[in-house]
């Protein structure tokens, strides 16, 4: 059967989760009843991705039909148009129906002979004297009367693009309003671009459809950052002129000389070339001035009066029960008389308390830790260290920092942690914001994996013989005894812990605490492991476990598949449910937030006067932060303004309050049973469960290796592949990425 148009009016909405909606529809004109079976009560179901729609409304809508396994027979939305209220009085009728009528009649007492909905558009409509309309209340208002409005008008405007009604509310997002939206694809469509989930081989189908030129500067342009963006995502600041021109003429089809004339010209305002080599502007910019800033901070006055004081260091090694070693006290040493220290060191030589001491003979001045990671900086405040995010440090809204180089941070003392997970960009944001004369003490790991982003910035200042650096190595003697470090520092240093064709179960070290288990088969890995859960783990706290994997999908032991099989074991799906990003997340799942959510509404009562809607407080909810979902209420009707919101409460592990997410916030979560190495670095958990095969060839290297083990603290397992393990130990990724930081050093 085709597609079908027809007016229609809601009757009932039946599901709504942010995108995706559910309505039963009664027809208002003649329909041929073999084309449209109506049920019992004289209507028909339609589901499918669409802006909400209001009950007793009319509208224009085109469907097909479909089958779903909840409500069965229906029709699904191909598009869904509704004529817009032109007059005083239409637009007061459709205020009446979309709002509550306390809202409404409030709103057309004050504008009795306006058209509200115009005045609203255009900016003029003030709610200042409105009781009980603040900014908060306003904006809920403002979506629910315009927003619909001025989507459907989008959708029509840009009928020519494949562009679906969640494809839209991204570019809304971003651009600010729908009319934004058409205002930038006509003007410059490759400037969607920059939002994220709009690469440039789709947007540049869109152009190419609807007659733009191949040889357009602003689509050579974007081509051309396409590139160079896909070279940082791999880790590297710049690639060479000729591989750039040549990647662009392949995927532009224009030939080499106008993409050299379109790029040299752009040159001195979005590219930074020199020799044979070219990287964005902005990239070579953070590296250029984090060397600015380091050898700045190193060689100001000290404004800080510290000593090297023996008997001081003395009483810290009796409170905590045992001896600096001599490089420890060399490292204590240096941070005392410079101000800045690169403080390089494999897992168990005793980084922690090497702080610990420098802090000490520092205790006259104010000092914070701070890593990329929650977990992170949780494990520096379980050590008696004053810790934060490093977002938070920089008090970051909306993705802005407010503490750069004009409004620096406070504290005397900044210690930066895991600092191989640092890209150049935030690691440019922090060191600008701190004060010349202070102090910065750089710590990491230079045998971890580099970080997500482009950019090597530990490896490069632990390779520069600019700065004060120094590298413990001796294992503390309370970490010798442990089966998880020793094996993982084994791994760092390239040694093949297991022979070939040697297949089977060890268990490693004195506590005993480290298993491996290598194969031959990698098909038997994915029921190994939910055995492995089954036996041991179903009774653990889903903080205190946690399995690693090499790749995130199309793997037998990738993260989404292993998370669909555990979750089965830790948590048998019952009772409401969300489905987002390939999950179906319940009440009880282990989750993981991916990217950062700024303003995220936390669960609180309290209300400001002059907004009585307003029933949230708000804070941060940054990249890798671990939480757990405590309850999830579908199509709950808001008693204060009538509309009916999905609402999702999870705990996060670094949150004081329970943070309140909606359907559009979902996009930001994945289940986290399992995760990828590299979302886990940073990370110190009690039990792991580390597992990969040839699959994840890319990703393997001894970096890999080594810290998935040594993200456990109480018990580890690693289940491989014999093959991919002894490949991966033998592959040293630590000079791979290309960056400019250690020449400009």
């Amino acid at each position: 059967m085709s597609q079908i148009t027809l007016k229609a009016k809601v009757v009932r909405e039946l599901y709504y989760n942010g995108d995706f909606g559910v309505y039963a529809f009664q027809p208002l004109q003649e329909i041929n009843q073999e084309t449209i079976e109506l049920n019992t009560f004289g209507n028909f179901t339609v589901n499918g991705q669409t802006f909400r729609l209001n009950e007793n409304m009319d509208y224009e809508i085109t469907v097909e039909p479909s089958w779903s396994k909840k409500y069965g027979d229906g029709f699904k939305f191909i598009s869904v148009k509704q004529d817009r209220p032109s007059t005083v009085d239409e637009q007061q009728k459709y205020i009446r129906m979309v709002l509550t009528e306390r809202e409404a009649e409030a709103i057309i007492n004050k504008y009795p002979n306006d058209k509200i909905i115009d005045l609203m558009q255009n900016g003029k409509f003030d709610y200042a004297d409105i009781k009980g309309i603040g900014d908060y209340t306003y904006n809920i208002i403002y979506k629910r009367i315009i927003e619909n409005l001025e989507i459907q008008e989008a959708l029509v405007q840009l009928g020519d693009m494949d562009l679906d009604f969640k494809k839209l509310k991204k570019l809304i997002a971003h651009f600010g309003s729908p009319q934004l939206v058409v205002q930038k694809v006509k003007s410059d469509i490759y400037s969607l671009c920059k939002v994220k989930g709009f690469g440039f081989k789709t947007v540049d189908k869109w152009a190419l459809n609807r007659g733009d030129s191949k040889e357009d500067k602003k689509r050579i342009l974007a081509g051309f950052d396409y590139i160079i963006a896909a070279e940082e995502s791999e880790g590297h600041c710049y690639m060479t002129i000729f591989s750039a021109i040549e990647k662009a003429r392949e995927l532009l089809e224009v030939n080499r000389q106008l993409i050299e004339e379109v790029i040299f010209e752009a040159a001195e305002k979005d590219f930074h070339i020199t020799g044979d080599i070219i990287a964005r502007k902005r990239t070579y910019e953070a590296e250029l001035n984090i060397a600015k800033k380091l050898k700045e901070l190193q060689n100001a006055q000290p404004i800080l009066k510290v000593k090297y004081d023996l008997e001081k260091l003395k009483e810290v090694e009796k409170e905590q029960g045992f001896e600096f070693t001599d490089e420890q006290k060399t490292a204590i040493k240096m941070a005392v008389e410079n101000n800045v220290l690169i403080l390089n060191g494999k897992g168990g030589v005793g980084k922690t308390a090497t702080l610990k001491g420098i802090l000490a003979l520092c205790s006259d001045y104010n000092h914070v830790a701070c890593a990329l990671s929650g977990k992170a900086s949780k494990v520096l405040a379980k050590n008696g260290l004053k810790a934060k995010t490093i977002h938070r440090l920089l008090s970051g809204q909306d993705g802005h920092f407010s503490h750069n180089e004009d409004n620096p941070l406070t504290e005397h003392i900044v210690v930066l942690d895991e600092t191989s997970m640092v890209n150049v960009f935030l690691f440019n944001s922090l060191v600008s914001a701190i004060r010349k004369g202070y102090k910065l003490i750089i710590v990491g790991d230079s045998g971890q994996l580099a970080s997500i982003g482009c950019g090597a910035v530990f490896r490069d200042l632990v390779d520069s013989d600019t700065l004060p650096k120094i590298e413990l190595t001796k294992v503390q003697r309370q970490a010798q005894k442990s089966g998880i470090l020793s094996v993982a520092n084994q791994v760092r240093e390239g040694k093949l812990i297991i022979p070939a064709n040697d297949f089977g179960t060890k268990v490693h070290g004195e506590l005993k605490d480290f298993t491996t288990i290598s194969l031959d088969n990698k098909e038997e890995m994915l029921d190994i492991v939910c055995s492995i859960v089954q036996k041991k783990f179903v009774n653990t706290p889903l903080y205190d476990f946690q399995i690693i994997t090499g790749r995130k999908k199309d793997a037998l032991v990738s993260a989404y598949n292993l998370n669909l099989e555990i979750q089965q074991i830790l948590n048998p799906c019952k009772g409401n449910s969300i489905y987002k990003n390939g999950y179906n997340f319940y009440v009880g799942d282990k989750v993981i937030q991916v990217g950062n959510n700024y303003g995220a509404n936390t669960q609180l009562n309290s209300r400001e006067d002059d907004d009585f809607f307003n029933p949230y407080g708000s804070t941060d909810v940054f990249n890798g932060t671990i939480g757990i979902i405590k309850d999830i209420h579908l199509n709950e009707v808001d008693q204060d303004t009538g509309t009916k919101e999905t609402k999702i409460f999870i705990d996060f592990e670094d949150e004081e309050e329970t943070v309140v997410y909606n359907t559009d916030d979902m996009e930001m979560l994945e289940l986290a049973y399992a995760i990828s190495c590299h979302r886990s670095q940073g990370s110190t958990i009690k039990y792991v469960l580390f597992t990969f095969d040839y699959s994840a060839y890319k990703l393997l290297s001894r970096q890999f290796v080594y810290t998935g083990i040594s993200r456990a603290s109480k018990g580890g397992l690693m289940l491989t592949e014999l093959s991919a393990l002894r490949y991966g130990i033998k592959q040293d990724a630590s000079d791979t990425r290309r960056t400019f930081l250690k020449e400009l050093l």
